[in-house]
This record gives C-alpha cells, structure tokens and sequence, in this order.
C-alpha cells in the first residue's frame, strides 16, 4: 500500500547539527533537547522540545533542527564573553570585564582535513547550542574547560531558517 511518500529506513544523528528530510519518527537514544521541529501534521509549539531517554514522537516530520545532548555527550564548558573596557592613559592598557555563561557542549579533535593556514592540528573543535546563549560568540571571547582557557579562533554559525541553531568554535 502506498502513502505517496517514502521514508529512509533509518538515520542515526549524534550531532547538533540542522537535519532536513522526511522523518515518520524521532526517537531520543538518551536525554535530549531539539531546538526546532517541522512537521506537516503536528501543530503546537515545536521548539525547545525536551526528550527523555527513549521518547518518541511520530508524524510527518520534516526539520529537526540542533538537537543537543544534555548529559551524555555534552560536557560542561564556560564560555567567556569579553568586552573591551577602559584605556589607562598612564598605562597604556585597555581593562575588559567578562561575563561567563556555564553551558553543555561537545569537544571533539579537529581532523586532517581540517589543518590549514589557519587551524592547527592540536586545535579542538567545540559544537555547542546557540539556544544556550544570549550572544553570538566572537574571537575577542574564551571558552574554559576543565579549568584550562582556550582562545577562539574560528567560528562557524549553523542555522536552519536564517536562525542560529549551533556554533562550532575553534579552539587553541
């Protein structure tokens, strides 16, 4: 019996990333939160839909959009926001005052491919939500992990629908 429309038979997503497609089911493999869902026959808010462990919704589901891990995959990571401050004329120094923003991400290894001019293969790339912040982050701000500071060095702004769903910092 044919619907007029076909589905793939399945699709693991461990990533934050936007995925676009047909979807007849979204089933969470552990704790998860999606940022934004589509779908042709579900109505109601669709965003921020908090999933537990083996939670399932079903219909004719076309978006989903930054699904972040919140306790298996994401660890807990500071990013800090900086902002030039004053210059000392006695000095010559510029103060910055920083604000810090605990929040999950996920920190992975930066691949062959990915060296060049710019990046650096002990660099880390970091994928965290941008629901989680208030702020786009910049290279001017730092990223703490485990007590250790890093620089961003590269950002890259994922969005589905003109609207930011993930970032992934470079980090050194």
């Amino acid at each position: 019996m044919g619907y007029g429309y076909e589905y793939p038979a399945a699709k693991i997503i461990n990533d934050t990333a936007a995925h676009t497609g047909r979807f007849g089911k979204v089933v969470a493999l552990q704790d998860s939160v999606i940022n934004t869902l589509a779908a042709e026959n579900i109505t109601g808010d669709l965003t921020s839909l908090q999933f537990k462990s083996t939670a399932e919704i079903c219909g004719v589901i076309t978006k989903k959009a930054a699904s972040k891990t919140l306790s298996k995959l994401g660890g807990d990571v500071t990013i800090r926001k900086v902002t030039a401050g004053t210059y000392n004329t006695t000095t010559g120094a510029i103060t910055e005052s920083t604000s810090d923003t605990t929040i999950k991400g996920n920190l992975d290894n930066v691949s062959r491919s990915e060296v060049n001019d710019l990046i650096e293969s002990q660099d880390k790339i970091l994928t965290i939500s941008a629901g989680d912040l208030t702020f786009v982050p910049t290279t001017k701000d730092r990223v703490l992990i485990s007590s250790v500071e890093f620089k961003i060095i590269q950002v890259t702004i994922n969005e589905q629908n003109n609207t930011p769903v993930s970032f992934d910092l470079v980090l050194r």
